[in-house]
């Protein structure tokens, strides 16, 4: 659920931000000043990034430790993938505000790749980070949580097709799952409980 408020904020925030490294900063000051609840937006975005990982170190927590999912291998490889995706989009969103922070950090992260030849040139369009660079990293912001929720939809068939979703509880002993308790209508409830515990902050 907070994935999708991330992309709801996004698509918001996006209306209003120019992918250019000589007014990017301007345009996030711009939004958060100028913009009606601009701020609350903006804030709304770079909060519920934490939120997201929050959740999802919480949930892979418990799908590797309590419930021991990683005997079903089509839920642990999405779940893998889905968590990269997640930190890619984290990183590739913190460079979008183009401050100092920004710029350096992408500068440290992405001097990893100097040792793939012609790497660099591909990633971001020149041999240091320019104009070509935010654009691309704008326009691969906005596209990959679509690939990510598509990987989401594939890993919640995955969880529901082997028992191992809301509609029913899991005991772990000794790595290994010894029994089910059936849960009837758990599917239907937890979705809206869940996103009525995750709009409460929010509302605040």
């Amino acid at each position: 659920m907070t994935i999708w408020w991330q992309v709801y904020s996004g698509i918001i925030l996006s209306m209003s931000y120019w992918s250019n490294i000589n007014i990017s900063y301007y345009s996030v000051m711009f939004l958060c000043r100028e913009v009606y609840y601009g701020w609350y937006l903006r804030y709304i975005h770079s909060i519920g990034t934490t939120s997201v990982f929050i959740i999802a170190y919480y949930h892979n927590y418990r799908g590797l430790y309590i419930l021991g999912v990683y005997f079903t291998s089509y839920i642990y490889i999405t779940g893998y993938y889905i968590h990269i995706l997640l930190s890619y989009i984290a990183f590739i969103g913190y460079i979008l505000t183009w401050g100092q922070m920004s710029f350096w950090g992408s500068t440290v992260i992405l001097s990893i790749f100097i040792c793939i030849p012609s790497l660099i040139s591909l990633l971001i369009g020149d041999f240091h980070i320019s104009i070509p660079t935010l654009y691309r990293f704008f326009i691969i912001h906005f596209i990959t949580p679509i690939h990510c929720i598509s990987l989401i939809i594939i890993h919640l068939f995955h969880i529901h097709i082997s028992r191992l979703g809301p509609c029913a509880y899991a005991f772990a002993f000794s790595n290994r799952l010894i029994g089910y308790i059936e849960m009837p209508g758990m599917m239907e409830v937890k979705p809206w409980e869940g996103m009525h515990l995750l709009t409460c902050p929010y509302g605040v």
